[in-house]
């Protein structure tokens, strides 16, 4: 029962209205697909649509995407209430790494939502409700769960914008029953250069067909806003780094659903080779208390030969139904060097153009 329960909590928890004002319009089914990627996004209080710079665009706003340089691959783990168990692994790529005659970045994903084994129970043959604990005590279990495999593609379309788009195929098992959906989000994103740092993103989510006969997704659309603040506490060395995001959330289905106001910062500072951050968020309004909209979170992270790793965490409250770990991990692989003032010279390094090579000889050199 408690585990039943926990279930119940949680697919109540992440359907957009919080378990409110179900109304004639009901709930949305797999409500897992509302499950952000990472612990990045999440520390930031899920205001990351109008950021969507690294590889958690997947979940976020796919137009981000554009934004990468280099191969990025992210595993995470988070333990849930009643004993589901949340996986999900990220990988995303310029598409010119990997051998393809397009323009843009390339994206997959693939989310694992497991749930410990259920003990089956029954009512004694020929009774209407008398429980057979004689049935239980056999220790007969039937298991549960559902997965999203997700494929991305984002492009630069103009050099205001970029826009990008997510396939999703969406299983659900219960026991020996199965269903599947398939879904896509579709996201714009911009950079405009009149206001150097700031980014403002949109998203609808979830527009398809669930796994469960009868019922609808939770489709929800996102508006973002990001301001990026390169070094407002090293101006020299440019060393340090504030990002400031927020994010309106409108469910549309279910239609009777509450819109939230997620805001989120994060400050970065590197040492040397090595980096930590803090993060804090606030999602808004919340059923569960004040402290339940609270979010914090923080990583570290430093530059390998060829890659650079990152371990980040994130802290969420859940008021009474206790709290949330997450925690994920993050390589980019191949990465360019960091931009940094020169010492005394305004400005930033420039880097050649990929396709230029250079190769050392006896005596010569060739490009």
């Amino acid at each position: 029962m408690l585990k039943a329960l926990g279930v119940a909590a949680l697919a109540a928890l992440f359907i957009p209205s919080q378990g409110m004002a179900w109304g004639a319009a009901g709930a949305a089914s797999a409500p897992y697909l509302k499950l952000p990627m990472g612990a990045r996004g999440t520390g930031m209080g899920e205001a990351f649509s109008g950021i969507a710079n690294d590889v958690n665009a997947l979940y976020y706003n796919p137009a981000g995407l554009t934004a990468l340089d280099a191969a990025q691959l992210e595993l995470m783990h988070l333990e849930s209430f009643g004993g589901v168990h949340y996986e999900n692994f990220g990988l995303a790529v310029p598409a010119e790494l990997v051998g393809f005659d397009i323009w843009g970045t390339v994206g997959m994903s693939y989310t694992l939502v497991a749930i410990d084994n259920t003990p089956r129970t029954r009512i004694k043959p020929g009774t209407v409700n008398i429980y057979d604990q004689d049935w239980a005590d056999r220790g007969f279990e039937f298991t549960a769960g559902a997965s999203a495999v997700t494929f991305s593609y984002a492009w630069q379309a103009t050099k205001l914008y970029s826009v990008g788009a997510t396939f999703k195929a969406i299983n659900e098992k219960i026991d020996t029953v199965d269903g599947w959906g398939m879904a896509g989000d579709v996201g714009l994103l911009s950079r405009p250069e009149v206001i150097k740092g700031l980014s403002a993103g949109l998203t609808l989510q979830n527009v398809g067909s669930s796994p469960t006969q009868g019922a609808s997704l939770p489709m929800t659309m996102r508006i973002g806003l990001g301001y990026d603040w390169e070094a407002p506490f090293t101006k020299e060395m440019q060393d340090d780094k504030l990002l400031l995001g927020s994010d309106l959330v409108m469910p549309i289905v279910p239609v009777d659903g509450v819109w939230h106001l997620n805001v989120g910062a994060e400050y970065q500072r590197w040492f040397n080779s090595k980096f930590a951050a803090l993060r804090v968020g606030y999602r808004t309004p919340q059923e569960l208390g004040a402290l339940a909209g609270l979010t914090l979170g923080g990583g570290l992270g430093t530059e390998l030969t060829g890659a650079n790793l990152s371990l980040d965490y994130a802290w969420i409250p859940y008021g009474e139904l206790g709290n949330m770990q997450r925690v994920s991990l993050s390589a980019t692989f191949g990465p360019k060097p960091r931009k940094k003032n020169r010492a005394g010279v305004d400005g930033f390094y420039l880097f050649p153009p990929p396709d230029v090579q250079a190769v050392a000889g006896n005596r010569q050199a060739r490009i």
